[in-house]
């Protein structure tokens, strides 16, 4: 990674997302812009509107994180769509990843501007927890080899490589998990269960976990096998880990589908309470 944007909603906390950028950029040779964005309810809130005040504030934060020695700029930006303002200067700059605090909802119909960056940005997007849970050093890199696409494929690799390099940089263990997926309709019916499902198919799947992982010249890595409703699996492998980082794969459903479905980050979204890298296929 070269070249980072961070992007603060001015008057949320923004200490959990300094202490991962810093955490990222040590000892990387990294350039980050930062954004504060100031919308007409943080000014109701605060009072606080002059764009030379606010960048001010962020640069003593930037100091006390030891983040202002790297190379970079802060500005401060009234917007209230940060989302669309997001995708367009990431359509005029490279940068390597997105970073921003993460914002959970679990209503149907809203659609925050997380969900709006995952769904739009095609550069992987960092969500930083604001309410972490105890954390040890692990990463969750999720995969689905169960489905065959070439998209899929893509994403598998995209994921696992950013899951490793990030693990190998903060000296953690990397935990890759493929869960499949049970009906939980008849899993409440007692139809199928999670174990019947794996007694049939874990073999061959395990093996396929260990060819992808030497494909990938992984090393120092645990594999996970799970089954079930694949939001929830992911949630309770993350909290039994607790993990510190949960790296997983979106391609982003649009319209009246991606309203009333949603996709498999965002319903994680919505359950985890640990840091979230997604990652996006190549455009």
């Amino acid at each position: 990674m070269r070249k980072i944007l961070i992007i603060w909603e001015f008057t949320n906390n923004v200490l959990p997302m300094l202490d991962k950028a810093a955490s990222l950029l040590k000892g990387n040779a990294v350039t980050f812009h930062f954004v504060a964005f100031i919308s007409h309810d943080t000014i109701q809130k605060t009072g606080i509107s002059n764009t030379t005040t606010i960048a001010e504030l962020v640069e003593q934060s930037l100091s006390a994180h030891q983040l202002s020695e790297a190379p970079h700029k802060v500005f401060a930006v009234h917007q209230d769509n940060i989302a669309n303002w997001v995708s367009e200067i990431c359509a005029g700059q490279h940068y390597d990843l997105v970073i921003k605090s993460g914002h959970r909802t679990e209503q149907l119909f809203y659609t925050p501007t997380d969900w709006q960056l995952i769904r739009h940005l095609p550069i992987p997007l960092l969500l930083v927890s604001n309410q972490p849970q105890r954390q040890q050093k692990s990463v969750l890199a999720t995969v689905d080899l169960l489905n065959v696409s070439p998209v899929q494929q893509e994403l598998n690799r995209k994921v696992t490589e950013f899951a490793w390099r990030i693990a190998r940089h903060d000296g953690a263990t990397l935990h890759l998990v493929q869960v499949v997926p049970v009906n939980p309709v008849l899993q409440d019916l007692d139809l199928t269960s999670g174990a019947a499902v794996l007694e049939k198919s874990a073999p061959a799947l395990l093996a396929k976990l260990e060819a992808f992982a030497a494909a990938e010249q992984l090393t120092d890595y645990q594999i996970h096998l799970q089954a079930g409703v694949v939001e929830q699996e992911i949630q309770q492998l993350s909290k039994n880990l607790k993990a510190s980082l949960v790296v997983m794969g979106s391609i982003g459903r649009k319209g009246l589908s991606g309203l009333l479905l949603g996709n498999t980050a965002e319903k994680v979204l919505t359950r985890l309470h640990t840091d979230v890298l997604v990652v996006k296929p190549a455009p």
